[in-house]
């Protein structure tokens, strides 16, 4: 796995290192905006680890690939070690880099340079976005991949708005499952006491759950339809 990553970053490092001096000035004007010099990391996190699905589709590596005595599960997996390892350093050198420029321009009322909140949003945002692309590239391939997945978010959407339309014609079903009489059924008092569960902050066990949910289902559906990939 290490030697797909070693591969990664030399068929990257170019480009990695042609663009370093646009992000020291781009990294500059972005501190001088609370917030800004977070999202810009955010950004070139997400950036760096679809380069080398680029790099990829570009040069056909990942036929290569498929032809050593190496199994599709690694290489899908390599990806995902990929994009922890990106948005990783990303947020070291974010915090290496805003904290010199804090010492070299300071600023008055500037928000905290980094709390456990912001550490979490930084890895969630890129991992969640890449989680939902990456199961589109295996089986589609780039290109294709991101017009599958532009359809299937628009359809989502458009899926919500539907049913938010609708809301309306269901009232008297909601004001069903609330009303008395409902409560009262053993299933009532299940659906009480989750909820009195959820108040009491199982919430935040859910929701927790949840998104650590989404890559663990992201990579399963990569390895199972890069399977599926004909070269």
């Amino acid at each position: 796995m290490w030697k797909y990553l070693h591969k990664d970053w030399a068929t990257c490092r170019l480009f990695v290192l042609v663009v370093f001096p646009f992000y020291l000035l781009y990294g500059v004007i972005a501190h001088m905006a609370d917030g800004m010099l977070f999202l810009f990391h955010i950004m070139l996190a997400l950036a760096l680890s679809l380069l080398p699905l680029i790099m990829e589709e570009r040069y056909q590596t990942d036929t290569w690939l498929c032809s050593l005595p190496v199994s599709r599960w690694e290489v899908v997996a390599v990806r995902y070690v990929t994009v922890l390892v990106v948005i990783t350093l990303m947020l070291l050198l974010y915090a290496l880099f805003g904290a010199l420029l804090r010492w070299l321009l300071p600023r008055e009322q500037a928000l905290p340079l980094l709390h456990p909140g912001m550490v979490i949003a930084f890895y969630l945002l890129p991992l969640l976005m890449l989680s939902l692309f990456l199961p589109f590239y295996f089986r589609y391939g780039l290109s294709r991949g991101f017009f599958r997945m532009n359809m299937s978010v628009l359809g989502f959407l458009l899926v919500v708005m539907v049913v938010l339309e609708l809301r309306s014609s269901l009232g008297e079903l909601w004001r069903y499952l609330r009303s008395p009489e409902f409560l009262s059924a053993p299933m009532g008092t299940l659906l009480g006491g989750f909820v009195g569960w959820l108040k009491a902050g199982g919430i935040g066990v859910v929701v927790l759950l949840g998104l650590l949910s989404v890559p663990i289902i992201s990579l399963a559906l990569s390895v199972r339809f890069y399977g599926r990939r004909a070269f």
